[in-house]
């Protein structure tokens, strides 16, 4: 940074031509640490008295040169200290819970493969919502979600799945393991909401369980439903709602792990359990078949 002579200074010109022309001329100056330089102007006032005794208000220009490396330096730190300062008050949620210690009594022997989850597209998956009596569903923007809130809710219904012993095996979808089984779900609903004094998180899931050894043509589909759960906040805060969805998505996966046992703990007279008997009569059918082909001559 250095001055200019009283001089050099601007009077009655153009000042945006003289910086433009100043900043052309003194480019390639070998004293500024940098090209480019930045010229700003300012009035000065100057009251000293003159040789006559006299004090005379003179109005004179002076002129400063940043060179553009230390403009960008300034400016980097300015942005750097709000950047800094916006992401101390971010908070990043996810959801856990302790693990149940609710087991099965005697695991199905078979492979139960947990799709990951789907997330409705009206949910945002990046930021808490919290929607207000009469008033539009709002994000609060400090308050995000660390991972997608369909994965998180998929890892913790597997791992719970897993740790209760209700089927031999229990993998996420990245597994290369053959399975009989598979878990899908879509989150439809995933917000805070204020109604008459009183805030209660709110989460609504549908959930399918899938049987892929049911016989061709026939209905796949073991389990079916639709979840609405509610949980009641201690407060309006966005850190109580956050709260609140968390022992929501514990009650989903405690209430998807009792209606699976149940779905598969029917009785015999069940329509999936003769669905099943039927498709093991037809395979030893096929079998028997096949056994003539070579044993009978007349064939």
């Amino acid at each position: 940074m250095r001055g200019l002579p009283e001089a050099e200074c601007p009077r009655r010109v153009d000042l945006v031509k003289w910086n433009q022309d100043y900043g052309k001329q003194h480019a390639t100056d070998r004293r500024l640490p940098g090209p480019g330089p930045g010229i700003f102007c300012f009035l000065m006032i100057n009251d000293s008295p003159n040789k006559f005794g006299r004090r005379n208000v003179v109005f004179t220009w002076r002129t400063v040169v940043f060179s553009s490396r230390s403009l960008a330096l300034l400016l980097s730190s300015v942005i750097l200290g709000c950047a800094f300062t916006a992401r101390d008050v971010v908070s990043y949620n996810l959801f856990d819970y302790p693990v149940p210690h609710e087991h099965s009594v005697g695991a199905l022997p078979e492979t139960l493969m947990v799709y990951r989850f789907l997330l409705s597209p009206e949910i945002d998956a990046r930021h808490l919502v919290i929607t207000k009596k009469g008033k539009k569903s709002e994000s609060v923007y400090y308050q995000q979600w660390k991972y997608n809130p369909a994965d998180m809710i998929t890892d913790l219904i597997l791992r719970d799945l897993d740790k209760s012993g209700l089927f031999e095996r229990t993998v996420g979808q990245l597994s290369s393991m053959r399975y009989r089984y598979a878990l899908e779900g879509k989150v439809l609903d995933l917000r805070g909401v204020l109604q008459d004094g009183k805030c209660r998180a709110v989460l609504e899931a549908e959930v399918e369980l899938l049987d892929f050894e049911a016989p061709l043509g026939g209905d796949k589909s073991v389990m079916k439903r639709r979840y609405s759960i509610e949980v009641p906040c201690k407060d309006d805060t966005p850190g109580a709602v956050v709260d609140g969805l968390n022992q929501a998505v514990k009650q989903l996966s405690q209430r998807v792990h009792e209606d699976l046992r149940n779905a598969l703990q029917r009785e015999p007279d069940d329509p999936s359990t003769k669905r099943v008997a039927n498709m093991l009569a037809a395979r030893l059918t096929v079998a028997e078949q096949g056994l003539r082909l070579f044993t009978d001559p007349a064939v």
